[in-house]
């Protein structure tokens, strides 16, 4: 059976477990995003599809965290999370920790307002480093992503900031250094995830869990 806990919602004491959790730990954390967002291996031109191999492996991935004593939080749309529970639920007995999405965001549901209470949730369980992975993660050049970027879909300018702070994070974070090198920039659900704990102060590593990059 699943212990599942609404994060931003958490009691006092479910806060203090999760604290606990964290320092056994020692500071690592696991962000899954959306990972049963789709099914759909159809190549697309936004990017937006799932390979073969994430499908093959995604299930065993997911129970092999649910194994290990670091703590897990998905992120999950609100609109299907009911979905993501049962399929969870087949994977095993644990405890996860969830944040509730706007629907085809990586945006907790109350914006950025939420953003900043988990930070401040992060920063009390002295989180050091965390691990994202999940659906979608798209990498571009920092100049098809300079090119290609539209206040529309980023009105917060995220990507902007991200590229202009790359020689910062690059001397600041040892794990996000060792991708970082590589210029390019993280866009899609996972992307956005990973330039926002960047931008709150968290050292962030790229899991193995990810499509179609």
């Amino acid at each position: 059976m699943i212990e599942d806990i609404e994060l931003l919602k958490a009691s006092t004491i479910e806060i203090r477990e999760f604290i606990n959790q964290c320092n056994v730990s020692s500071g690592k954390l696991h962000i899954l995003v959306h990972p049963f967002y789709s099914e759909d291996i159809s190549p697309k031109k936004n990017k937006r599809f799932v390979t073969r191999e994430y499908l093959k492996n995604r299930d065993q991935y997911i129970k092999s965290l649910l194994e290990s004593k670091t703590p897990l939080i998905i992120f999950q749309q609100a609109s299907n999370y009911n979905k993501m529970i049962s399929k969870i639920s087949q994977s095993g007995n644990s405890r996860i920790y969830n944040v509730k999405t706007k629907d085809g965001e990586e945006t907790p549901k109350g914006g950025r307002k939420d953003w900043d209470l988990l930070a401040k949730i992060f920063l009390n369980a002295k989180i050091e480093i965390i691990t994202v992975d999940g659906l979608f993660l798209v990498s571009k050049s920092i100049s098809k992503a300079i090119k290609e970027f539209d206040i529309r879909y980023d009105e917060e300018k995220i990507q902007l900031e991200f590229i202009q702070n790359i020689p910062t994070y690059l001397e600041k974070y040892p794990i996000a250094k060792k991708w970082l090198k590589k210029n390019f920039v993280p866009t899609g659900c996972v992307g956005y995830t990973i330039m926002n704990l960047l931008k709150y102060g968290f050292d962030v590593s790229i899991g193995e869990l990810t499509a179609p990059d």
